[in-house]
């Protein structure tokens, strides 16, 4: 893996030199889109509005518009120039239980490797909070933004979380929930003992994703000339009532 970034973590008067590396692959299934009459490729041209023409990379820069219509152009330097504190530095902010973290805040994982001299003070912090179950909160910047992200302990290393900033987060506040609706005590007996029943010990790689696999299947056999047929889909079990379907499910399950 090839590092993305490289910086410090700071943790009080303590600097712990650090390689950042993506902690996901992207494999879905992805396409091109094609011309339907000769299934030739679509290309997306950036094209200049003032001249009608394409314009080449490296005649491609950055702006901000102001209210006025005018541009101020940035480089990457001027990027730099803004804080190089902030733009080279894990600054941990707080501490939180690792349990007080939402998942719907959670946003993106990244792999944090000690660079060479740094692996003391990796150590030191990384026991620290896994012993401890904190979290550390902090503020970093990558690509030209901040963000606020979690530093956790997992499986010997320090994973940085990329959480999403509350503004960034909408509220539910708008959408219906159930109201006057009664559930009988009965029914939420069934319904604890069936998640009970079903409950096992969580082994993240055994879930796979089934429809991209469905999907590569699916294009082999075009590619080989064969005719792709559809099984048929699973009829929705009828059940009368919700205290049938709650015994039968417990059935089932058993």
């Amino acid at each position: 893996m090839q590092a993305i970034w490289k910086g410090h973590i700071s943790f009080g008067l303590v600097s712990v030199p650090v390689s950042l590396y993506s902690g996901t692959e992207d494999r879905r299934v992805s396409f091109k889109m094609l011309h339907a009459k000769d299934n030739s490729p679509i290309r997306y041209k950036k094209v200049c509005e003032k001249e009608d023409t394409e314009v080449p990379k490296g005649e491609i820069v950055k702006g901000y518009e102001l209210d006025d219509g005018r541009f101020v152009i940035l480089t990457d330097e001027d990027f730099d120039k803004v804080s190089p504190e902030l733009t080279k530095t894990i600054n941990i902010v707080n501490f939180v239980k690792v349990d007080l973290l939402d998942p719907v805040w959670m946003d993106r994982p990244y792999y944090l490797e000690a660079r060479e001299g740094g692996e003391t003070p990796y150590e030191l912090l990384r026991l620290a909070l896994e012993q401890t179950g904190y979290v550390g909160v902090c503020k970093v910047v990558l690509r030209n933004r901040e963000h606020l992200a979690g530093l956790i302990p997992r499986e010997g290393m320090l994973v940085l979380e990329l959480l999403r900033f509350s503004d960034e987060i909408r509220s539910a506040g708008k959408l219906s929930k159930p109201s006057g609706v009664k559930v009988e005590k009965k029914q939420l007996e069934l319904a604890k003992e069936l998640i009970n029943r079903i409950a096992e010990e969580f082994h993240y790689e055994q879930y796979v994703d089934e429809y991209s696999q469905q999907l590569k299947n699916m294009i082999e056999q075009k590619a080989k000339g064969r005719k792709v047929v559809a099984p048929r889909k699973k009829k929705a079990p009828e059940v009368e009532n919700l205290m049938d379907a709650l015994q039968k499910s417990l059935k089932q399950a058993a």
